[in-house]
């Protein structure tokens, strides 16, 4: 995993999820796992073939990136988001020539 100058990632440790997060009324709908900052993300890449337990959000601030999602690529520029559900077989990265800064969210609930 890179790590970029201005990096923030903030997860929340997995027995919190499992004691509280989805099992308090107000909150098991839908809550974050973790939250994160990546700036200029050069050679930034993830790979997920069998897809995740928790959805994704990804909002790209400046730069660009795509996302795979089943085979279909989608180029995300600033200024734009995308939602992966949770589950569903995906990719990511930055472009080599204008990384992407972004930040991210991951999410789960059982309204998703």
């Amino acid at each position: 995993m890179y790590k970029y100058r201005g990096q923030l990632t903030i997860k929340l440790p997995a027995s919190i999820i499992a004691s509280f997060c989805r099992k308090h009324p107000l909150i098991k709908n839908l809550f974050p796992t973790a939250i994160g900052y990546f700036p200029n993300a050069e050679h930034h890449f993830f790979k997920r073939p069998a897809g995740a337990d928790f959805s994704v959000l990804i909002y790209c601030v400046s730069g660009k990136g795509w996302v795979k999602i089943n085979q279909e690529k989608i180029i995300i520029s600033a200024g734009e988001y995308i939602i992966i559900a949770a589950g569903k077989s995906h990719s990511y990265g930055a472009d080599e020539k204008e990384p992407w800064t972004i930040y991210w969210f991951h999410f789960e609930g059982k309204v998703l």
